[in-house]
């Protein structure tokens, strides 16, 4: 479990929960109440704190990426989506105003 790159960031503590609870005996395998009584749930407000902030700039970045998602595929999508050509070059001056309204500013 250590040598994985995703475990890396994870304390000590709740690798120590992890490991006990995945015990194939379940004569080894912790108990709920043991569980609840882990230092790492004792002593999570610790690492709330810690992460909280990084966690929430990834949500905002997660959320951001969402977002722009949503918007291009709606434009694509949109019935004014046309191949650029002489004809109908005047058809983009229009696009976006009702299928994608909801495409605001984009923080990155």
């Amino acid at each position: 479990m250590d040598s994985a790159p995703l475990w890396q960031l994870i304390s000590d503590s709740a690798k120590d929960l992890v490991q006990q609870m995945l015990s194939v005996d379940p004569k080894q395998r912790i108990t709920i109440q043991e569980v609840l009584n882990h230092r790492w749930l004792r002593d999570r407000d610790k690492g709330l704190r810690i992460h909280l902030g990084d966690t929430v700039e990834e949500l905002k970045k997660f959320n951001a990426r969402r977002k722009l998602k949503s918007c291009i595929l709606s434009a694509v999508n949109s019935s004014k989506w046309y191949p650029y050509d002489d004809s109908n070059a005047d058809t983009f001056s229009d696009f976006g105003d009702d299928e994608v309204s909801s495409c605001g500013e984009f923080i990155f």
